[in-house]
């Protein structure tokens, strides 16, 4: 951080001269802090290393925001480091304005929990403020899909993970389509990831997660035998963001089961279609979107396998009303649906 207390005094680090004699404290949360000086990075105060605070920083936060800052002044945009923000008792790590309007950058590199989250960006809509969280390295490993979500922005119509690349100097969109295939990929690669997919849900049937175990019940109590025979069309090879807190081969399954206990020919019109849908969805929480936003993300991930349902011929859908037509078929064994995979994705 930025600034610290001395003798009851706001002072700044680029300012201060490190001197044995003084003693600086931190303004948010009242411990000691030290002044850190390099060749490298510009003087910073920081919490010694048992302390826990809020603002305690590394010097990779440090350096982030310094070139995210001057990113931002090359874009044209002002930058203001350090501003506390009273009403809210806040302190972004950068605030900039772009077009107008206020926007709050905050480049977290610590964890940081759900509901802290949820504070910080609801106190900045309480002001008016955009914001904008760029993940730091520490975040860049393999991220587990409810991590992941509670970070997940709206950015040129797409939906994207940011991180802020430290070597290039300038931020990292990662994206997948939201919805619909990958581009470019074959039929063959899609068999293959059938196959793969089946397989797994053979291997897992021991080790299954529990909602994997309570379909797998359901799937024998309704006459289906093992869960890795289930139809083709509950299979996922969208190459996109988890929405739910459960993997999209366990929900669309889970849509399937429901589908058996539909009368045929039963029809719904598209709002109770979409609570049909959205009753067997357990959505994880999205806080850097608007409530808008998440609802079209929602909105959108149903209708997609609503689409792929009219492909497949389960349903008829048609001037917004939805018909059951048939429920998906289940292959008689896990053996027989391997076969008939394998030779589709050798022909």
């Amino acid at each position: 951080m930025q600034t610290a207390l001395w003798n009851g005094q706001l002072v700044w680090a680029q300012t201060e001269a490190k001197k044995a004699q003084r003693t600086y404290w931190c303004p948010d949360c009242g411990q000691k802090v030290h002044l850190c000086q390099g060749t490298d990075h510009r003087p910073y105060f920081a919490h010694y290393a048992q302390s826990r605070c809020d603002a305690n920083e590394t010097a990779i936060h440090q350096l982030g925001k310094q070139q995210i800052g001057r990113w931002l002044n090359q874009q044209g945009w002002p930058s203001y480091s350090e501003v506390y923000l009273p009403t809210i008792k806040q302190r972004p790590d950068i605030l900039t304005k772009i077009n107008d309007q206020w926007a709050a950058i905050e480049f977290q590199c610590s964890p940081l929990g759900l509901t802290r989250l949820i504070e910080r960006n609801q106190g900045y809509e309480r002001l008016g403020i955009a914001y904008r969280w760029f993940l730091g390295p520490t975040y860049a490993h393999r991220l587990q899909p409810g991590k992941a979500a509670q970070f997940l922005q709206w950015h040129h119509q797409q939906l994207i993970l940011p991180f802020w690349n430290l070597k290039r100097q300038q931020p990292d969109y990662q994206k997948r389509r939201l919805f619909g295939p990958k581009s470019g990929k074959s039929r063959q690669d899609v068999w293959q990831i059938l196959i793969w997919q089946t397989q797994q849900l053979q291997r897992q049937i021991r080790l299954a997660t529990p909602r994997l175990c309570e379909l797998a019940n359901q799937t024998y109590l309704m006459g289906h035998g093992a869960i890795s025979t289930c139809p083709l069309v509950a299979h996922d090879t969208h190459f996109q963001w988890s929405l739910m807190n459960e993997t999209p081969l366990e929900w669309r399954i889970s849509v399937i089961l429901r589908l058996e206990q539909c009368a045929a020919h039963q029809c719904w019109n598209w709002p109770a279609w979409y609570d049909f849908l959205n009753q067997s969805a357990n959505w994880l929480p999205l806080p850097c979107l608007s409530d808008l936003q998440v609802e079209q993300v929602r909105h959108r991930s149903l209708a997609c396998y609503t689409q792929e349902l009219n492909l497949a011929g389960v349903i008829r859908y048609q001037q917004q009303v939805v018909e059951l037509i048939q429920p998906p078929r289940w292959f008689s064994s896990y053996e027989r649906k391997l076969a008939y995979l394998e030779k589709l994705a050798a022909s």
